[in-house]
Order: structure tokens, then C-alpha cells, then sequence
């Protein structure tokens, strides 16, 4: 079951690439479906499918939805994550860096640069141009050592201007790739709920 809910995931989130926000959401639901059979899940996959629900329903708008998807979920970090793009989404500045500062500890190095991305993001919200692309550049580092442009994806247009900020003092090819591809996705999401 365990392995069963990770593939069920990575199908939403490919599905989520090849087509869009709803095309994930679309998966998600079909697998939900069927799993309501099977209520076993860990807390941990329980927590990452929620998250992954709401960077989702966050994407197309849907802020209320988001947020009642991330209701009963453990705050792991891609549940912060998504707790902190939906304030980002609403403009609580305030909330969203509060949120922050609680993102939970984790060994894994993918954690501490999510975090970092979102400090830079805030950064450029609140026009630190200077912390923004001090704070930018290092996960630019760091995600280019993996190539994993995907970090930038999860946060959606946000990252965009952060990214556009440093290409213009230090510009790079992965850091063009990134700005070229968060360009080409966004699309403004429909009036928030």
C-alpha cells in the first residue's frame, strides 16, 4: 500500500506536468476513489498527498480548497510549504514568514533549500532586493548541483521574480532555464476563494 500511494502521487504530479494543475488534480481524485478501501496510509504519505492536493488547488485558485486539504495533515515540510505558498497566494506576508520560522527540521538537504526559496520569496515581496538575491542564489547553487528545476516549479510564479532579479546581476544557463520555464508556465489562477 505504501508503494502503491507513492506511484499515485508521482502519477498526479506527472500528470500535473503533461497537462496542468487540473489534469493532477483529475488523478488525485481517481485514486482517492479507489483507495477509500484501503484507509492504512502512514502519516507521513498521508501528509505528502495533501500537500501535494493543495499546491495543486492552490495553483487553479482554489485557496479555500487548499487549505481544507492541508486541514488534518501533520506539518511535514511539503505541507509547509504548501501552508506558506497559500498565504503567499492571499498576500499574508506576515503569516507566510511565521510560517517559515515553525518549518520543521529534516535531515534531508531538499528541505532546508525549500525553506530557503520561500525566504528569498518573501524577500521579494517585501522588496529586499539585496536578501533576495543573496538567499536566491544560494538555492540556485544548490539546485543546479541536482538539476532540479522542479523546486522552482512547486512554487509556482512566485519564484519567477526572485529568478529574474538575479539573472539580471548574475545570470547562468540553468538560472535562464529556470526563468524560461516558470515564464512559460504561469498562467494568472482565477479570483481566489
Amino acid at each position: 500500500p505504501v508503494a502503491a500511494s507513492l506511484v499515485r502521487l508521482e502519477q498526479s504530479l506527472l500528470a500535473f506536468a503533461a497537462g496542468g494543475p487540473m489534469d493532477g488534480l483529475a488523478v488525485l481524485a481517481g485514486h482517492r476513489a479507489r483507495a477509500r478501501t484501503h484507509s492504512s496510509q502512514l502519516p507521513a504519505i498521508q501528509a505528502h498527498q495533501r500537500a501535494v492536493e493543495a499546491r495543486l488547488l492552490t495553483m487553479v485558485g482554489d485557496l479555500d480548497g487548499a487549505e481544507r486539504a492541508l486541514d488534518l495533515a501533520s506539518d511535514t515540510a511539503d505541507v509547509m510549504a504548501s501552508r506558506v505558498h497559500i498565504a503567499v497566494e492571499r498576500g499574508e506576508v506576515q503569516a507566510a514568514r511565521a510560517l517559515v520560522v515553525r518549518w520543521p527540521g529534516d535531515p534531508e538537504p531538499q528541505v532546508g533549500i525549500e525553506r530557503l526559496l520561500w525566504l528569498a520569496i518573501l524577500d521579494h515581496v517585501d522588496g529586499d532586493d539585496a536578501a533576495t538575491r543573496r538567499r536566491f542564489a544560494t538555492v540556485v547553487a544548490e539546485a543546479e548541483a541536482e538539476r532540479n528545476v522542479g523546486l522552482f516549479r512547486a512554487a509556482g510564479h512566485h519564484a519567477l521574480g526572485p529568478a529574474r532579479l538575479l539573472y539580471r546581476t548574475a545570470p547562468t544557463a540553468f538560472l535562464r532555464a529556470i526563468v524560461d520555464r516558470l515564464a512559460a508556465t504561469w498562467r494568472p489562477a482565477g479570483p481566489s476563494k
